[in-house]
């Protein structure tokens, strides 16, 4: 994947300078997927999922519902909101108590409100 995006000779600062800059832009980069992919109510896939910590440093892991059967461990959810077709239009990561993911995108990405079954 780095020989094909050409980025097979950035070293890790360069990485995180580049995520930086993509973060202080996720917004309106998910609006702009989403205003180019999603139609007026047309069916958007939410996946979210989760991980377990062994350590305790992460600042957005706590304890919540494990999804992978990890009692007692840290946990953060991750989720990916995409177009049928499977185009990625956001991507959230979140304490296992804010589980919003959908709502705020469709919310603040489309520009309108919707209605979405995401079975909280």
């Amino acid at each position: 994947m780095p020989d094909l995006l050409g980025i097979g000779d950035a070293n890790e600062y360069e990485l995180y300078d580049a995520m930086d800059w993509l973060q202080k832009r996720q917004g309106n980069i998910e609006k702009k997927l989403a205003a180019r992919h999603l139609k007026d109510w047309e069916l958007a896939l939410d996946d979210l999922t989760s991980g377990y910590f062994k350590g305790l440093t992460c600042p957005l892991a706590c304890l919540g519902h494990s999804r992978n059967g990890k009692k007692g461990k840290l946990q953060v959810n991750y989720g990916l909101l995409a177009t049928e077709q499977g185009v990625p239009i956001a991507v959230s990561v979140q304490k296992p108590c804010c589980l919003r993911l959908t709502r705020r995108v469709m919310s603040s990405a489309s520009g309108s409100s919707c209605s979405l079954a995401t079975g909280e």
